[in-house]
């Protein structure tokens, strides 16, 4: 979202307007699902994919073993 902003005499905001669309499934307290990069310029997104197109994630535990064979 972005608003226009004013800050002589006083701050005062406008009405905020949506700067793209999403599919982000929603706000998850635990999980940040976008992260804007340090200039301002972009922002990288974590977004949800259609069911039939999800790779696959495989786990690996104890992998340290795996190192000393």
């Amino acid at each position: 979202m972005s608003a226009p902003t004013e800050t002589a005499p006083s701050f005062v905001t406008g009405i905020p307007v949506p700067l793209f669309k999403t599919r982000l499934a929603g706000v998850d307290a635990y999980r940040l699902e976008y992260v804007p990069s340090a200039d301002g310029k972009r922002i990288l997104m974590s977004t949800p994919t259609d069911a039939g197109d999800r790779p696959a994630i495989t786990v690996v535990v104890n992998w340290p073993t795996l190192l000393k064979r």
